[in-house]
């Protein structure tokens, strides 16, 4: 998997926090992580989902909205998987064809 240069959402909450004037131990704390382990995710381009939940309901911040903005500008360049780019007639004419 390619990673994405472009979306560090590490960068965002880190931007976040200080703008706020709010220390990564605070949000540590908060998310019940040990600061060391959060230092480090917050400086990763990914974060888990279950943590980045965590830390958008305490920050009241839907940090997971980068992501979706990130897919609307970049739509044209997304690849989808040969299934899903097919029209629905044409799923139902393959699923009809490997049940004969």
């Amino acid at each position: 998997m390619q990673e994405n240069t472009d979306l560090h959402i590490g960068l965002a909450i880190r931007q976040h926090l200080e703008k706020q004037g709010t220390s990564i131990a605070w949000l540590a704390r908060q998310v019940n992580c040990d600061r060391g382990s959060l230092w480090r995710q917050l400086h990763n381009a990914h974060i888990y989902p279950e943590l980045l939940l965590k830390i958008s309901t305490v920050l009241q911040t839907d940090f997971f909205a980068l992501y979706s903005t990130y897919l609307s500008f970049h739509k044209t360049h997304i690849v989808m998987p040969k299934q899903q780019q097919m029209m629905p007639k044409q799923q139902q004419e393959i699923a009809c064809k490997s049940n004969k």
